[in-house]
């Protein structure tokens, strides 16, 4: 184990004395100034679009989550809930998601 410390600290001292040519950090540097919000489209995270994945009584179940009249979801009010659509509303930007075919379920009666 001693002749592990000898080793960190002869290395250490060699090392302190290099001249140093380049900063190891400069590319980061670059890397993260030119992150900034004018970048071109292609490189901002793309949104996940809204999905109705089912309606239950006062709740609908919104890309994997229950929400109620009133919740918000990302940045859209929900509106109303029908039997198969919901409304979301932005200012006054309105968005209808409606369940899929495959997704309602029929009820029959006897």
């Amino acid at each position: 184990m001693r002749w592990l410390a000898l080793i960190a600290a002869v290395w250490t001292a060699y090392a302190s004395e290099l001249p140093v040519a380049y900063d190891p950090f400069y590319t980061a540097q670059k890397v993260i100034k030119s992150a900034r919000p004018d970048t071109p489209r292609f490189y901002r995270p793309v949104p996940k679009p809204l999905r109705l994945y089912a309606i239950m009584n006062d709740k609908a179940f919104i890309n994997k989550k229950f929400y109620r009249i009133g919740a918000i979801i990302d940045g859209f009010r929900l509106v109303a809930i029908a039997k198969d659509h919901v409304v979301l509303q932005k200012g006054k930007y309105k968005k209808i998601l409606f369940l899929s075919k495959k997704q309602v379920l029929r009820v029959t009666e006897k």
